[in-house]
């Protein structure tokens, strides 16, 4: 990498987090066109690695500074990415400001599908670290054609044993992210967990969390994470609370379950919260629901969320917390193959979920 593409990476990593000011006029503005103009010179020459180096250099700056070139950007992307390295594909997937992505997906979408095509390209060579970082990386784009993905998941069985604990973590939470739910990946990786649960519990509530938040309910994942806790044991409210939350969706008895519930939430207490406000607020709503017949169980997680901070003690009462609680309390009837009616009126009264009695 020369000093020309060095410094301009520099240079983009301060604009990303400049005032829209700032990058309308000023000494930054000034110098960002100075150093656009020698990386586009630069995009003439005949060694693969400077040009796609600097043009990796350029895609890092917002996008204002270079939308105007955006065709030619995009016939560079398409002549070269395919004669680079690894090292540089993944220095342009890298590279790639998301938050830009997202606000403009069709300026970079050329860009992307051409990056999503030359990925078979550079298989022979990824390692799994490599696989997960392109993983996170598209699915922090938002990008949501299946392309890359099915690629992605045929290197992730290839490899799947290769991977250190933490990336399979990575995996759960970047298909998670976007919404994907990847049930014979997820499973694999519960499987794992279960032949070796200890290994896995630094990550296990994050991971079982982020598997609650696509509905992942399948009959492998329900007999995974049960025999998961009861190989575990956990006492603690930040290691109990994630099967706390997927109870619902286990297919317990209920006398089985309802114990469960007893147990662990009578027995919290508030300081060995460590989980976010929302994370209670989303376990109170749905006890508040689906329990109401135990409605000390959703007091118990109510005097905690209060003990957080002032500002929530009334935090059911807002309009689009009820939205939220209907969306959040619909997916575990889902789950659970529940049937239940929106918005259902009864003597004049609307209920936000109805269930109809068999």
């Amino acid at each position: 990498m020369n000093d020309e593409v060095l410094l301009s990476k520099y240079l983009s990593y301060i604009l990303q987090r400049s005032s829209a000011a700032e990058l309308e006029s000023g000494p930054l503005f000034d110098e960002a066109n100075e150093k656009l103009d020698l990386l586009y010179r630069q995009l003439s020459e005949t060694s693969t690695r400077t040009v796609l180096s600097s043009l990796a250099a350029i895609l890092a700056f917002p996008p204002q500074f270079w939308k105007s070139k955006k065709e030619y950007i995009t016939k560079i992307m398409k002549e070269f990415i395919s004669l680079g390295n690894l090292q540089l594909y993944l220095e342009i997937v890298n590279v790639l400001p998301a938050k830009f992505i997202r606000k403009e997906p069709e300026l970079y979408l050329p860009l992307l599908k051409e990056i999503n095509n030359q990925y078979p390209n550079f298989k022979k060579k990824i390692q799994t670290g490599d696989i997960v970082t392109v993983l996170e990386r598209f699915t922090e784009f938002g990008y949501r054609s299946p392309g890359i993905y099915n690629l992605l998941l045929q290197d992730i069985a290839r490899h799947f044993n290769n991977f250190k604990k933490e990336e399979y973590f990575d995996m759960i939470c970047a298909f998670s992210k976007i919404g994907i739910k990847q049930a014979d990946l997820f499973d694999k990786i519960l499987s794992k967990i279960e032949a070796y649960p200890f290994a896995f519990t630094i990550n296990l509530k994050f991971i079982l969390l982020n598997l609650q938040r696509v509905g992942h309910a399948t009959v492998q994942a329900k007999s995974s994470i049960l025999n998961i806790f009861n190989k575990l044991s956990p006492s603690r409210l930040s290691d109990v609370l994630p099967f706390i939350c997927y109870i619902p969706i286990l297919h317990l008895k209920k006398k089985e379950e309802e114990e469960f519930l007893e147990k662990h939430i009578s027995s919290i207490e508030a300081k060995e919260i460590s989980f976010s406000i929302n994370q209670l607020i989303d376990l109170y709503d749905f006890l508040r629901f689906v329990y109401s017949h135990k409605p000390h169980l959703a007091e118990k997680i109510k005097a905690l969320i209060s003990n957080f901070d002032k500002e929530y003690q009334n935090f059911h009462e807002d309009s689009t917390g009820r939205t939220k609680v209907k969306k959040i309390v619909g997916s575990y009837l889902k789950a659970m193959n529940i049937e239940y009616e929106d918005n259902f009126a009864i003597d004049g009264y609307k209920i936000d979920l109805y269930i109809p009695s068999k």
